[in-house]
């Protein structure tokens, strides 16, 4: 239940981020083909400089999750490792016993952090969403200036 909300959760913020800079990238293309046939520059100009740092924000923020699940991730895998080292040295047969039941659960339970299955929230996930944006925007590029 609780990791089911939580996928939900990251699919509805990735998908209203990616949303929101489309829009307002559209936005920002519609002020410029306004300021193009009045002459009037200044407008599109710091639309666009504003839309930026908008985006570049909002990818700081998502850029910071990711680094955190990247995190968690190395750490999870440093205590497999470390359950790997102390069950083959020299201890105690109920150590053994825990490190072999820690591994075992990591190895059954364990998965990234999805979106719904649709895409796992890791170190890569940033290129992919900028990937994505960038695509977009220039669909939207060539129909704002097909007519």
């Amino acid at each position: 239940m609780l990791k089911t909300s939580y996928q939900a959760l990251v699919l509805y913020h990735v998908s209203e981020f990616v949303c929101r800079v489309l829009m307002r990238y559209r936005v920002s293309l519609e002020i410029l083909k306004k300021g193009l046939m009045t002459n009037d520059f200044w407008r599109p100009v710091l639309s666009f400089v504003f839309v930026y740092f908008w985006i570049v924000k909002s990818l700081f923020l998502e850029n910071y999750l990711n680094v955190c699940c990247e995190q968690f991730y190395i750490l999870l895998d440093k205590v497999e490792d470390t359950c790997a080292f102390i069950m083959s040295s020299e201890c105690s047969d109920a150590d053994k016993r825990l490190c072999k039941n820690i591994r075992r659960l990591y190895r059954s339970t364990f998965s990234k952090m999805s979106a719904c299955g649709m895409f796992y929230v890791d170190a890569t996930f940033p290129f992919k969403i900028i990937s994505l944006i960038s695509t977009y925007n220039i669909v939207l590029i060539q129909f704002a200036f097909l007519y």
